[in-house]
């Protein structure tokens, strides 16, 4: 910065025979003394005037006009990088992103009054200050509400908040907005000011010329130089004044800011720095700096330190182009810095050095959040797949071998009904624990299900080692785990595929998995599944099954079959139960206990279900139109028919085009079905209820349903499992189950029909207990719509079948 020319003071005793002498000179003759009067005249009204003229030019201040709008410039790049963190938190909502916007926010805050002080001059624009008091008003308003807002959600909006999250950003992009519109306004009354400075000057060219052109004609040139070193010399030290009070305040200005902010003459030196650049630097150059080049900085960022030839720039660093430029470096302490580089009017280089570690944190975070398990911390089903894929080609490579275990949690649903998802929570967790502690360090486990794990083993000497590890896995899982002071048993089934034997696809070698896992749920759960040949053809007529599937009720191979429910005191026909059967052209007669559950797996089930409800109908009002009133008609609705939006629709409709009473319909709905979600399952069964149809519950046992629960449905019937009746003969603790199910329904005001009766003996005893109907293979087998009337109808009674 060039220093202002030191003035050099006359001393009292020179200015004393100065004086002197001057005063001899006039005295000797009147008429110089009159001219140089008269000269004196004009020149003392010249510089009277040069000096008012100059006074209005001083007057007219841009330093705060300029300060205004780097205040503003700051408080709208601190706005713009609140606003790109709430941007990042609309895609992840993270705990991270929110406190750093929620830091930033109170970092505005905290310098409000260093980037907008309270009492602004605006160099005399009322205006102006106005404008800039009402934008600090505005400011410390909606920054307390979006920091309330942010306050609230520290701890993670969960995804239905993005309604708020968005009104975060636009009450930012108002704040914004106002702060653009006071910026304009205010580089508006900076151009004012400088065309008001360049009329004056212009004015002050017109008046001096005009009276240096009269004070030509009576001066000498001498004191028209005099005047004009004067004028020089007044406007030089007017101008260095300024400069330097500019730059005082622009230092100022960058020392407040939150980033590292370096300010490079025209010749790559450091000429001007913040606090937060020279804390950047290390600390043996942190004083003395002014001497490093901008390349010198980037050497010192990256390596810590600088070469012994700092000449020419290392290779590796990019080159500093004298344009807008931004770019990212990771320094040796392993922060990413983000350099913004601006070119100057005098040529030199501004660079702003921001760190972003927090964002590079942040999308971390997201990235491990999208490939693993909240819960359980382990990686998901994607990252599981992909990672699998990854070891298959290896394993091409290699020739080796891959084992995928398959771990199915079957009693968790049962876990939260019981013990609540809190518990169910605690129980995953766990079983995460004992699955990465026992199967190895070399071992990959993941979460692919709610209630489904999977482990990867690359590295085995033979099966024999995988199928040991999967067994005491097995043993210890099965043993359950004990939280607080209750044990929670766990049912597990565990299946296990090798690569290439079983499989060379990750779809191909899960399935496989997944599929000895359920041969080992038929097992009793006693050992790991191994997947062979066996289980390779089932798999296949699973899939032909489900292809035949999709084209059964187009070419009509499905039929409905009809079993009769017997009352049991006066052995009477009081009603059927509809049930679907499936004869394939090529496959044959197909069970409904094999194809049912492919049709719930595959979404077909609902088809499945309208075709039969629609069928069953027909077919009961072909039997009432013959005067044969088979009394009540049962259908069974699946877990997915049962949680449909448009249930009640389908029924009204197919009700109102058979022209049925509601109440010659009953639905059977399983236990486990209803208890899924029990104040959904209330919701609907009410809606069914007000339709007139009758409810039960199918399958009544095995569903660990609570009675408190049950109190709440508007069951008419309760069906109890096949399970129960098989030994009730012979097994004490089945009669005790079926007379407690009798009590419970009586309790709800319900009939109670035992279902699967294969002997006399179990229909007497249930007849005993107190069932009020019963169906089974003993009292009458399924049968065609056509045959049921001479079968079941004219009064026939069990007593004498």
């Amino acid at each position: 910065m060039t220093e202002p020319t030191q003035r050099i003071e006359p001393s009292r005793e020179q200015q004393s025979r100065n004086n002197g002498d001057n005063a001899l000179r006039i005295v000797k003759s009147w008429p110089e003394l009159i001219g140089l009067a008269l000269i004196a005249g004009i020149a003392i009204f010249v510089i009277v005037s040069i000096e008012r003229i100059a006074l209005d030019l001083g007057n007219i201040s841009q330093t705060q006009t300029a300060q205004n709008t780097i205040q503003l410039e700051r408080l709208q790049l601190r706005l713009e990088s609140v606003r790109k963190i709430m941007q990042l938190s609309l895609i992840n909502s993270e705990e991270n992103t929110l406190m750093v916007a929620h830091h930033e926010v109170q970092a505005i805050q905290n310098q409000l009054d260093d980037i907008l002080p309270a009492q602004t001059d605006a160099g005399g624009d009322t205006a102006l200050s106005a404008r800039i008091a009402r934008l600090r008003e505005t400011t410390e308003t909606q920054l307390h509400q979006i920091e309330s807002l942010l306050r609230t959600g520290s701890k993670g909006f969960s995804p239905d908040s993005a309604p708020v999250l968005r009104l975060i950003l636009r009450k930012t992009d108002e704040l914004l907005s106002d702060t653009q519109d006071v910026a304009r306004y205010t580089a508006q009354a900076q151009s004012a000011s400088i065309r008001e400075q360049n009329k004056l000057i212009q004015d002050f060219g017109d008046y001096s010329t005009l009276f240096l052109t009269i004070f030509g004609l009576f001066a000498a040139g001498l004191l028209a130089l005099a005047l004009y070193q004067r004028q020089l010399f007044s406007s030089q030290l007017s101008a260095h004044q300024r400069v330097d009070l500019q730059t005082r305040k622009f230092i100022d200005t960058i020392e407040g800011f939150s980033s590292a902010c370096a300010i490079f003459d025209s010749n790559g030196y450091l000429q001007s720095s913040n606090t937060e650049f020279r804390n950047l630097l290390p600390e043996s150059v942190r004083r003395d700096n002014s001497a490093l080049t901008a390349y010198d900085v980037l050497v010192l960022l990256q390596n810590g330190q600088l070469p012994a030839n700092t000449d020419a720039p290392p290779a590796d660093l990019l080159h500093l182009p004298m344009s807008d430029k931004t770019h990212e470096l990771v320094d040796h302490t392993g922060r990413h810095l983000l350099i913004s580089e601006r070119p100057t009017s005098d040529g030199g280089l501004m660079c702003l050095y921001r760190d972003v570690s927090y964002i590079h944190l942040t999308e971390s975070r997201l990235k491990y959040l999208d490939s693993h398990d909240k819960l359980t911390q382990l990686p998901n089903r994607n990252r599981f797949m992909e990672d699998l894929s990854t070891a298959v080609l290896n394993a091409q490579h290699d020739n080796s071998e891959i084992a995928v275990v398959i771990f199915d949690i079957h009693n968790f649903r049962e876990i939260n009904d019981t013990y609540g998802h809190t518990m169910g929570d605690r129980v995953l967790q766990l079983i995460a624990t004992t699955l990465q502690g026992k199967t190895g360090p070399k071992h990959y486990v993941a979460r692919i299900g709610g209630d489904e794990f999977a482990a990867m083993i690359t590295d085995f000497a033979n099966h024999e080692v995988v199928e040991e590890t999967a067994g005491r896995l097995l043993t210890r899982l099965r043993s359950g785990f004990t939280l607080d002071n209750t044990d929670i048993p766990i049912q597990v089934s565990v299946g296990i595929a090798f690569y290439p034997q079983h499989g060379k696809t990750v779809t191909g070698l899960i399935n496989n998995a997944d599929a000895a896992s359920v041969h080992a749920r038929k097992k009793a759960f006693t050992r790991p599944g191994i997947y062979n040949n066996k289980l390779k053809s089932r798999t296949a007529r699973r899939r032909l099954i489900e292809r035949h599937m999709h084209h059964a009720i187009e070419r009509d191979e499905l039929h409905v079959q009809y079993q009769p429910q017997i009352d049991v005191r006066s052995g009477l026909t009081t009603g059927m139960e509809a049930l679907l059967r499936w004869n394939n052209a090529k496959l044959g007669e197909i069970s409904p206990a094999e194809f049912i559950p492919l049709a719930e797996d595959n979404g077909l089930i609902m088809e499945l279900g309208e075709w039969v409800l629609k069928r069953s109908i027909a077919d009961y009002q072909q039997l009432a139109r013959y005067g044969m009133s088979p009394g009540i008609l049962s259908i069974n609705l699946s877990r997915r028919q049962f949680n449909s939006n448009n249930l009640a629709q389908t029924l009204e409709t197919a009700i109102a085009h058979a022209g049925l009473t509601p109440r010659q319909l009953t639905l059977e709905i399983t236990e486990t079905a209803i208890m899924d979600d029990t104040g959904r399952a209330a919701n609907i069964l009410g809606e069914l209820k007000e339709m007139g149809v009758s409810l039960s519950i199918d399958d009544f046992g095995v569903g660990y349903s609570s009675f408190a629960a049950l109190r709440e449905f508007p069951i008419d019937e309760v069906k109890i499992d096949r399970l129960f009746v098989a030994d009730v003969v012979t097994d004490t603790s089945s009669q005790e189950i079926i007379r407690a199910i009798i009590d419970v329904a009586h309790a709800l005001k319900a009939e109670v029909v035992a279902e699967g009766i294969e002997n006399r003996k179990q229909f007497e005893m249930l007849k005993y207990l107190g069932c009020h109907r019963a169906q089974g293979f003993f009292l009458c087998e399924p049968m065609e719509a056509t045959t049921f009337p001479d079968v079941c109808l004219g009064g026939r009674s069990i007593r004498n079948a």
